[in-house]
């Protein structure tokens, strides 16, 4: 009886501390989850802006797609770590955006953004910077095959807006020249 009352209380007492342990180690995953990383809400949401980026420059949306950026953020690309070009305004992006979808219809190419791997981290002042590993495909409409044209890392800040957020800046990293 006494072994039995003995391992009783052993046990009670193993159950309580994994209980307090598991309960600090949530609560500390909780906290550090606050302090560096998005909430699932807000990350969703950003995987969800970084899909609407591929979405609508695909589909030849520039309105839509200028509209993902604040009005005075920046959009740069870089060609195997060597800056290339940049825009500052909406009206920058939307001009770019235009000429490209022009060309890309008159020369018959379809273009497919594959956005994947976003790592995303809160920054002190509120805004998330996230990378993301992406390819860029492009089909003429006489092949038979897409071609891989581009790969790389989109560098991003994002904001929270009163209307959802959008990107601060995104810094396009291509791994060749």
């Amino acid at each position: 009886m006494v072994l039995y009352y003995l391992t009783h209380v052993r046990l009670m007492k193993h159950l309580l501390l994994t209980t307090i342990a598991a309960v600090v180690l949530v609560g500390c995953g909780h906290t550090s989850f606050k302090i560096g990383h998005p909430s699932p809400q807000s990350r969703a949401e950003i995987l969800d802006l970084i899909s609407k980026y591929s979405y609508f420059w695909d589909n030849r949306s520039a309105e839509k797609w200028a509209d993902l950026f604040l009005d005075n953020a920046t959009w740069s690309h870089y060609l195997d770590g060597v800056f290339a070009k940049s825009f500052g305004s909406r009206n920058e992006r939307l001009s770019f955006a235009n000429e490209k979808h022009k060309s890309f219809t008159e020369l018959g190419i379809q273009t497919r953004h594959h956005q994947t791997n976003t790592l995303l981290k809160r920054n002190p002042d509120g805004s998330i910077r996230g990378d993301t590993i992406f390819s860029v495909i492009w089909q003429h409409a006489e092949e038979s095959a897409p071609k891989l044209i581009h790969s790389g890392i989109y560098r991003d800040i994002f904001v929270k807006t009163p209307t959802g957020w959008k990107f601060k800046s995104r810094e396009i990293h291509v791994d060749h020249k």
